[in-house]
């Protein structure tokens, strides 16, 4: 499965698990420029880092990545998180 994932060009496409997802750049800039938002991405546990992290990597186009990673700053300036 991965040889022929990898012949079809989709594999590069996967998205990273949970073990091995980096904060993208675009994130880690947006955290930069709110200290208050960075201050409790940083406090959150591995499942709801990994679930902004994901939900920015499956985005389809960059106008829905840059929508969602508009309201996931907000979402924690406001300190909440996507599971309780």
């Amino acid at each position: 499965m991965v040889e022929i994932a990898k012949q079809k060009g989709i594999w590069d496409k996967a998205y990273d698990s949970l073990k091995t997802a980096e904060v993208p750049e675009d994130l880690n800039a947006e955290l930069d420029n709110n200290p208050e938002a960075a201050e409790f991405f940083n406090s959150l546990n591995s499942v709801n880092r990994y679930a902004i992290i994901y939900r920015l990597q499956v985005s389809r186009n960059p106008e829905i990545r840059t929508k969602r990673l508009a309201g996931f700053i907000e979402m924690l300036i406001q300190k909440k998180k996507i599971h309780n």
